[in-house]
C-alpha cells in the first residue's frame, strides 16, 4: 500500500511483536512492546520515534529502548537518523515498500519496510558479516 504523507501515516502509538533469527547461535527471540512517533517541538519537518521492548532469554526479563530521529520528511520520502543524528538509512514509501541499507562495520544490515495497509507495516532485517548472522522480523500495529 503506498504512503504519500510519512508522517500522517508514522504519527502515534504502535503495539511491536519483533522476532530474531540468530543463526549464529541457533536462538529464536521474540520481544514486544511499543513504540510511538511523535511531532518534536520545533521541527516541522521531523519526527521522534521511541520504543520500548521487553523479552525472555534463558527465564530473564529484559528491557531495551531505542530513539530514532525521522528527518527532511517530504511526502513519502525522509531520512532517517540514529539519537545522535548519525545516518542511518534513507526511506521511501511511495510504492509501499522501501529496501534500506546500513554498513555497521564489519557487518552489513539490508531492510525491507512493507506497509500491509493503514494501521500495519513491517521491517525485516537481514545482518550478515564476521560478528552477525540473524534476521530481525518486526510488525507493527497501530494502537487506537
Amino acid at each position: 500500500m503506498p504512503v504519500y504523507d510519512l508522517c500522517a501515516f508514522f504519527v502515534g502509538r504502535w503495539a511491536i511483536v519483533r522476532e530474531i533469527e540468530d543463526r549464529r547461535a541457533g536462538v529464536r527471540h521474540v520481544m514486544r512492546g511499543s513504540g510511538t512517533f511523535a511531532l518534536p517541538s520545533g521541527d516541522p519537518a521531523g519526527l521522534l520515534y521511541d520504543e520500548t521492548v521487553t523479552w525472555r532469554p534463558a527465564g530473564q526479563e529484559m528491557t531495551g529502548t531505542r530513539r530514532y530521529r525521522i528527518a527532511n520528511l517530504a511526502g513519502a520520502r525522509a531520512e532517517v537518523l540514529f539519537d545522535d543524528g548519525r545516518p542511518f538509512h534513507a526511506l521511501d514509501l511511495s510504492a509501499g515498500t522501501c529496501a534500506v541499507h546500513h554498513d555497521c562495520p564489519p557487518d552489513v544490515y539490508d531492510g525491507l519496510y512493507r506497509v500491509l495497509d493503514t494501521d500495519r507495516f513491517t521491517v525485516r532485517w537481514a545482518v550478515t558479516g564476521p560478528r552477525k548472522d540473524s534476521v530481525l522480523m518486526t510488525t507493527f500495529k497501530r494502537e487506537p
